[in-house]
């Protein structure tokens, strides 16, 4: 969703990218509520900016950094969490598949084309989402499809990272 009411202002943001857009039409902003909870009071200037959507019953969790690091994070979370009787899930990659070894995961997409993350992860949050205790999820560069994904990863997540956002 475009709104030119001012700058161009990407409000959320989809298939078509910013950077398709600025080729078309010059530099386009991107509303702080794409990436960022609204602040106490903040008017929601389009749907499903205001509140967490998609949000399955299990916790979600986002890892970031590099893969490695986001894998990392989430192998030393998801052993504490199993130990402590959780049910965990780990929504890979085929890039990091294999940082998973030993753990439960599905794999969601292809880093190098976050459309096919954007296109599988609402049925993976649906189909883990009841029965495990906690999903955890890899963080892409914010950044054409990336930026879309990870709109809809922290909404779903409620803005919960493993460590703070890098």
């Amino acid at each position: 969703m475009l709104s030119l009411c001012g700058a161009p202002t990407i409000l959320r943001p989809g298939g078509i990218t910013r950077e398709m857009l600025e080729a078309i039409i010059g530099p386009v902003l991107v509303a702080k509520a794409v990436l960022a909870p609204l602040a106490e009071g903040e008017k929601a200037a389009s749907p499903g900016m205001k509140y967490k959507h998609y949000a399955p019953t299990a916790q979600v969790l986002i890892a970031g950094g590099s893969p490695r690091q986001a894998a990392e994070q989430i192998c030393t979370a998801y052993d504490l969490a199993e130990l402590a009787g959780k049910s965990c899930m780990i929504f890979a990659t085929e890039q990091t598949q294999t940082f998973y070894r030993q753990r439960k995961y599905a794999i969601i997409g292809d880093r190098k084309n976050p459309g096919t993350l954007c296109a599988s992860l609402f049925a993976a949050l649906r189909q883990y989402g009841e029965t495990a205790d906690i999903l955890y999820c890899e963080a892409l560069p914010e950044k054409e499809m990336g930026l879309a994904y990870m709109n809809r990863l922290l909404r779903a997540a409620g803005f919960q990272w493993l460590e703070e956002k890098p």
